[in-house]
């Protein structure tokens, strides 16, 4: 497949082939968008926010908005028109949504009536922000943008707020330039080809949520998963026959969840070409019991975090020789430079423990409003790396072991 420049996903998106509009982009149990109905509803919902709003560059929108194509819309019709969108958690309790609103202080709250009206229970005396309402069937009235504005790539694109190790919500601010070479990377990353369809699981206001717009770079499709659906490993399962998904990618916890709990041996799962699955430590029982079900897929254990994404991988062999062991996280990409490191940021001597720490295309441009913590995780002040605060140790065949996250 040729490659196209890499690109803001709404640029990607609006400068499509012609040839790609009637392809399905985007499929939910609800029903299937193409990526010229998406290339239609980005500009309605950038020009809702602009002109309905007084959106622009520079400004920050909140969405706490359902999985699905209306927040797909409002995300793409924010960086269309130079704006920076920061997803909330859907199902979330509403005081941590509060202290993020409190805290990246948005010039719009863009949500559902349901969700409106508890806010407003919630806080009687009103937000900061003004609050804007949407509903499935999108922007009837809005003037269309003409087409994406152009923007300096080092603008922020979009803020994921995690809890971190510490409890206390951590703003990651990811620039255009860092979201659209990561977004773009899992063609490389995942092998994708025009054919291939992807089950995206993440919730909106995980980083890895931006995973939704590779399908725009690689003119293939995604199923959307609903966050009930994604509860429930033998719907999951029965998504993959049905819709005969090529592309699996996920938390390790879901690939367990899906051994454990999927009923898998009542499914065709000869569709599935490659599980790409990072987090959590998996011992590689599971990850065999995986591969006697997927019994044509390729599985990838990956490495990566909030701020970087896919640093490392581990192509898992058939078959397995120690199912008792962990699976090692591997070796880097060719687009990172990786190194082990001490707490004073020297580099350890070879086969030593050290804090994985990389340099190349990171999606984290700086933390909000934190510019110490933002300084502590770089390299000699270099905005290309990070210090991850994880720990490995190579192992005799060059594979890294993962330590965690601890104290040298």
């Amino acid at each position: 497949m040729k490659r196209r420049p890499v690109q803001s996903a709404a640029a990607t998106l609006f400068d499509a082939p012609r040839d790609w509009h009637g392809r399905t982009l985007y499929i939910m149990r609800t029903g299937s968008q193409t990526l010229g109905e998406a290339r239609r509803d980005m500009l309605l919902a950038g020009g809702w926010l602009a002109h309905g709003h007084g959106l622009g560059p520079g400004k920050r929108v909140c969405l706490w908005l359902p999985k699905g194509y209306l927040a797909a819309s409002v995300m793409l019709g924010a960086i269309a028109i130079g704006a920076c969108y920061v997803p909330l958690d859907y199902n979330g309790p509403i005081d941590r949504q509060l202290a993020i609103l409190d805290q990246v202080e948005p010039h719009l709250l863009v949500t559902t009536p349901t969700l409106a009206r508890r806010l407003t229970l919630s806080r009687p005396d009103g937000l900061a922000c003004p609050v804007a309402t949407v509903e499935e069937g999108g922007f009837p009235t809005a003037q269309p943008l003409v087409r994406p504005i152009e923007m300096d790539d080092s603008a922020p694109a979009v803020i994921f707020f995690t809890s971190g190790s510490t409890g206390t919500p951590k703003g990651i601010v990811a620039s255009r330039r860092g979201m659209a070479e990561t977004v773009s990377r899992a063609i490389d990353v995942l092998s994708l080809s025009e054919g291939d369809r992807l089950l995206f699981h993440p919730p909106l206001h995980y980083s890895s949520s931006i995973t939704l717009f590779s399908p725009l770079y690689a003119g293939c499709s995604t199923f959307i998963l609903s966050d009930q659906e994604a509860l429930f490993p033998d719907v999951v399962a029965g998504i993959i026959d049905k819709h005969r998904i090529t592309v699996w990618q996920g938390a390790a916890s879901y690939l367990r969840a899906l051994v454990g709990g999927g009923n898998l041996q009542r499914r065709n799962l000869s569709s599935v070409r490659f599980f790409d699955f990072f987090g959590e430590r998996l011992p590689a029982s599971i990850v065999a019991e995986a591969q006697r079900h997927f019994a044509k897929a390729h599985f990838c254990n990956t490495y990566g975090s909030s701020e970087a994404f896919w640093i490392t991988h581990y192509d898992v062999p058939r078959p397995l020789a120690d199912l008792d062991a962990e699976l090692p996280i591997g070796k880097p990409y060719d687009a990172f430079k990786l190194s082990l490191r001490d707490r004073q940021g020297r580099e350890v001597e070879a086969g030593e423990a050290g804090e994985i720490c990389v340099e190349g295309p990171v999606l984290l441009d700086s933390y909000w409003g934190d510019a110490e913590q933002t300084r502590s995780v770089r390299l000699d002040g270099n905005a290309r790396t990070y210090r991850t605060g994880d720990f490995a140790r190579p192992g005799a065949d060059g594979n890294l072991n993962f330590l965690g996250r601890r104290d040298l």
